[in-house]
């Protein structure tokens, strides 16, 4: 299927992205859960951007339309 397409090769990248926010999740933690406001936003336009890098759409997405 498309996605074992999309992630041959990149798995790696995929577990290392994820296992970068585990920093934040501590400080998620530390304060009760309220810095979930923050965080789970961040995770997911980061996966968001690597799924645009993964497939080559990014080129298609200008700043502007991500700010209106």
């Amino acid at each position: 299927t498309l996605s074992f397409k999309l992630m041959k090769g990149n798995v790696f990248r995929y577990i290392y992205l994820m296992l970068s926010f585990i920093g934040y999740y501590v400080l998620v933690l530390m304060s009760f859960g309220i810095a979930m406001l923050w965080v789970g936003p961040y995770q997911v336009m980061s996966q968001v951007q690597f799924y645009l890098d993964l497939t080559d759409s990014a080129s298609f997405v200008s700043i502007e339309d991500v700010t209106e």
